[in-house]
C-alpha cells in the first residue's frame, strides 16, 4: 500500500486514529495497531533521542506487537525528526552507562533486521547516527521530502562507527559511497539519500 514516490510529505507519516493504542508516556513512544499494521510513532518534541529508557520502551511495544496478529511494523518520528541518535549525555558519560546503551541499541536494531514481520521506517526528518542506523536495519525504508540531514555522522564528532552500523552500511548502501557515508561522515538531503 505504499506509494511509488520514496519522498513524501511528512503529513504522510503521521499516526492515523488506531483501533487500539498504548501511550507510554516517559518519553513519548505510542503504539498504535490498524488495519493489521503496527505504528510505533516517536516523538519526544526535541531529537527523539535513543536513551536507555527509550530503548526498553521501544522494546516493550514490540513485544506487544508479537502478541499480535499485526502483519507488519511501521516505524516514525514526529515531523522533521526521526531520531538525532543515542542521548550524548549517556554516550558521554561514564563507560559502562555508555557501553550497556551501545549494546541495547545495537540489540534492538538486530531485533528489527531480523523480525519475522516487514519493519518500514517512515523517515519524517533528520535521522542521523543511530536514526540513519535504524534507517539501515529495516525492510524499506520511505521519507519525507524537506531539508533534512540524514547520515552517519559519528567519526566527524570524534566518536567510532560502531562495527554493526559498519556491516549494515556494507549491506545497505551503494558500494560507491560506502567510505564517504562511513569514514568520510557525510550528511545527505533526503534526494540523494535514496541514490545512496
Amino acid at each position: 500500500r505504499w506509494p511509488e514516490s520514496r519522498l513524501l510529505p511528512v503529513a504522510f507519516f503521521q499516526p492515523a486514529v488506531a483501533a487500539r493504542t498504548t501511550c507510554m508516556a516517559d518519553n513519548n513512544i505510542t503504539l498504535s495497531i490498524e488495519d493489521g499494521v503496527a505504528h510505533v510513532h516517536m516523538d519526544d518534541g526535541k531529537a527523539n533521542a535513543f536513551s536507555p529508557a527509550a530503548i526498553a520502551s521501544i522494546n516493550s511495544l514490540l513485544d506487544e506487537v508479537d502478541e499480535t496478529d499485526a502483519g507488519a511494523v511501521v516505524i516514525s518520528g514526529r515531523e522533521g525528526r526521526l531520531s538525532g541518535g543515542f542521548e550524548l549525555k549517556v554516550i558521554t558519560g561514564d563507560p559502562e552507562g555508555a557501553l550497556a546503551l551501545l549494546t541495547s541499541g545495537i540489540e534492538m536494531l538486530l531485533r528489527l533486521y531480523a523480525s519475522p514481520r516487514p519493519v518500514v521506517v517512515a523517515c519524517t526528518g533528520h535521522a542521523v547516527a543511530l536514526g540513519a542506523m535504524l534507517l539501515l536495519s529495516v525492510d524499506k525504508r520511505v521519507g519525507a521530502a524537506g531539508d533534512f540531514k540524514l547520515g552517519l555522522n559519528e567519526t566527524a564528532i570524534g566518536m567510532n562507527l560502531p562495527y554493526f552500523a559498519l556491516v549494515l552500511a556494507r549491506e545497505r548502501l551503494a558500494r560507491k559511497h560506502l567510505h564517504e557515508a562511513t569514514q568520510l561522515a557525510r550528511l545527505y538531503n533526503p534526494a540523494e539519500a535514496v541514490d545512496i
